[in-house]
């Protein structure tokens, strides 16, 4: 292949285009396919920067833990990103995952698993002044057959993929969110007693 054809190859095998999807300022326009996994994490400052370090739970050894830091939730489940029409794994806070949750609740909006329509998480502010707002799209319809496919052939279960994240413990973790500030955003402190991690 030609040189001059590198980007059509990293998006091919979508190099440089970092770990996990979140919403970017703005209208992000979505379809949610799967339901939500939770686990624990931890932000150490380090020097001027700062990391997130999967927590694998006191009882397992969790050196943050024993320190009494107290880990954040963070929520992975998979989407199709109508931007780009590409099947990503996102990664949000509790915020978004309490909207589409009361969404699924809802009696206009009811669904289990995973809702039949698109969403809309619109991101404003920066750092700690961060909101999410989830809006229902009025239309209801399955995936094209062609969308089904591609998840069906690419997605790996969630549950193995936090395992896997898990045997990297003491390894900074793809999962950073910081602010231009290097400040995480303050989107999902939750109590994540519960989350059997």
């Amino acid at each position: 292949m030609e040189f001059k054809n590198h980007e059509k190859t990293a998006k091919e095998y979508k190099i440089g285009q970092g770990g996990f999807w979140r919403p970017e300022p703005g209208e992000n326009k979505i379809r949610v396919l799967t339901a939500y996994e939770a686990y624990g994490s931890h932000w150490v400052e380090e020097g001027k920067k700062g990391r997130s370090y999967i927590c694998i739970g006191k009882d397992n050894g969790c050196k943050y833990c024993k320190e009494d830091d107290k880990p954040r939730a963070k929520f992975l489940f998979w989407i199709l990103d109508r931007k780009d029409g590409e099947i990503k794994l996102a990664e949000t806070g509790y915020s978004v995952v309490k909207q589409l949750g009361e969404l699924a609740m809802s009696d206009d909006w009811k669904f289990v698993g995973a809702p039949d329509y698109d969403v809309t998480i619109k991101k404003t502010g920066e750092g700690l002044e961060t909101k999410y707002t989830v809006m229902p799209s009025p239309k209801r319809s399955k995936l094209a057959k062609e969308e089904q496919d591609i998840f069906d052939r690419t997605a790996t279960p969630i549950e193995d993929i936090i395992e896997k994240m898990k045997e990297k413990a003491g390894k900074p973790s793809d999962v950073i969110d910081i602010d231009k500030e290097g400040k995480e955003d303050e989107d999902d402190d939750v109590d994540v007693s519960n989350i059997p991690f």
